[in-house]
């Protein structure tokens, strides 16, 4: 299926992109007096040398300012049995803020910034780029400090669905 017309082709697009299968993570903030967090699957290692991460974050969702005006975020890795979390910090439940928080175990790292405990592993970031573009901003992060947790098999996301296997490993 092609399409030429703008909307058409935002259309296609959106059906192209539900293909991608990610991991899923929620990236946290806080400015000390206030907390956010939010789940997402635009999470990208940039460099190994310094370690360094980027995040795409919706312009409108209400941990943006936090993470713009911090200049720090946490994304943590969820692991298969952590889908409430991810439902959580999506907003599923209509929490907000520090609300997101009740019943979630945490640990607030010398930066401020709050680790999800059970994760397979959280990455405390320091924003040293930001570029905006469209609705979004890409936020390039040099990692400060690293948790990893008990080896389990990532939750992952494609097709609008969170899911378990994606099949077995190849040889």
């Amino acid at each position: 299926m092609q399409t030429n017309s703008p909307d058409g082709l935002q259309h296609i697009f959106r059906q192209a992109m539900r293909r991608f299968t990610s991991s899923v993570s929620v990236v946290t903030a806080s400015d000390g007096k206030s907390a956010g967090g939010l789940t997402a699957t635009a999470i990208s290692s940039l460099s190994m040398d310094p370690p360094t991460l980027l995040i795409c974050v919706n312009k409108s969702a209400e941990t943006h300012p936090l993470i713009d005006g911090t200049g720090r975020y946490c994304v943590n890795l969820l692991a298969q049995g952590q889908s409430f979390l991810a439902q959580k910090f999506a907003g599923a439940g209509g929490e907000k803020g520090l609300a997101k928080y009740v019943g979630v175990d945490f640990e607030t790292l010398p930066s401020g910034s709050r680790a999800l405990k059970g994760c397979l592993a959280s990455f405390d970031c320091k924003v040293v780029a930001t570029v905006d573009e469209a609705s979004h901003s890409l936020f390039i992060g040099r990692v400060s400090q690293v948790l990893i947790g008990q080896a389990h098999k990532p939750l992952l996301y494609g097709d609008r669905a969170y899911v378990t296997e994606l099949g077995e490993a190849l040889q």
